[in-house]
């Protein structure tokens, strides 16, 4: 299989999203990100230093899931 050399996001994307294995890497990054809005829901009164780690992971998973989504 010859690889292409691109620097365009979205033909990567296209390339990948053909395969079973990338579905399943998003699947595991909207998981990720279901798992880290509900910790932030049930620690709502908790510490803002723990809610803060949250809501970045969350805009980091948010990020790479529609990066990496083929639209």
């Amino acid at each position: 299989m010859a690889i292409k050399n691109t620097d365009s996001l979205r033909e990567a994307v296209e390339f990948l999203s053909k395969y079973e294995q990338y579905q399943y890497v998003l699947e595991f990054i909207r998981q990720c990100r279901e798992a880290k809005f509900q910790a932030l829901e049930q620690s709502l009164d908790a510490g803002e230093r723990a809610d803060a780690k949250i809501l970045g992971g969350m805009v980091e998973d948010d990020y790479l899931y529609k990066i990496l989504s083929p639209e």
